[in-house]
């Protein structure tokens, strides 16, 4: 049941962090303070915070079952 689990945080952390990966560039490239730039830092800002979560709750779940 862990494993199971472990292993769907591990698809949903590496999903978030390509969204994270892609939608970085918009931001950067994009005018400062336009819409595109702040949707898309706000789109990012999610999926990193996101990604971040998953990572603490995949190694809580590690310290908590380590042989599984």
């Amino acid at each position: 049941m862990v494993l199971t689990v472990f292993h769907a945080l591990i698809v949903a952390h590496i999903c978030t962090g390509v969204v994270s990966a892609i939608t970085v560039w918009a931001p950067i490239l994009g005018r400062k303070g336009s819409r595109n730039h702040r949707y898309w830092g706000t789109v990012f800002s999610y999926a990193v915070l996101i990604t971040g979560c998953l990572a603490i709750v995949m190694s809580t779940l590690t310290l908590l079952s380590p042989m599984e």
